[in-house]
């Protein structure tokens, strides 16, 4: 967390601590208690992370979520990230999709 605030311009991050990020955090959180399919324990673990924060962020600010974790709806022990953005109408994309959107080019050779 140290080298966030050292190294980390202040406006990087989304603000979380506005009363319509709170609001759909609750509703995110209030699908993933009344999911049938995911067991105590991953909806447990779920909550005590950051993703469920990470969603209801960028849904408000209409954001794009970057994981390159894979989706896998029919999980039941482990809830993951692109299934619940997906369910929350919130768009998210790979690391390497947001590269090349991004036209990020990286220069191999080192200086030499």
């Amino acid at each position: 967390m140290q080298w966030v605030r050292s190294e980390v311009s202040r406006g990087f991050f989304l603000p979380v601590d506005n009363e319509e990020v709170g609001r759909v955090f609750t509703q995110v959180m209030l699908w993933i208690e009344r999911h049938p399919n995911y067991l105590d324990q991953a909806k447990a673990e779920f909550a005590t992370g950051a993703d469920g924060w990470l969603v209801a962020c960028a849904k408000v600010h209409n954001a794009i979520v970057v994981t390159n974790e894979q989706s896998s709806p029919q999980s039941q022990r482990r809830m993951k990230l692109p299934d619940v953005c997906d369910k929350c109408n919130v768009r998210r994309e790979s690391i390497f999709q947001m590269l090349r959107t991004l036209a990020a080019e990286f220069d191999w050779t080192g200086g030499v």
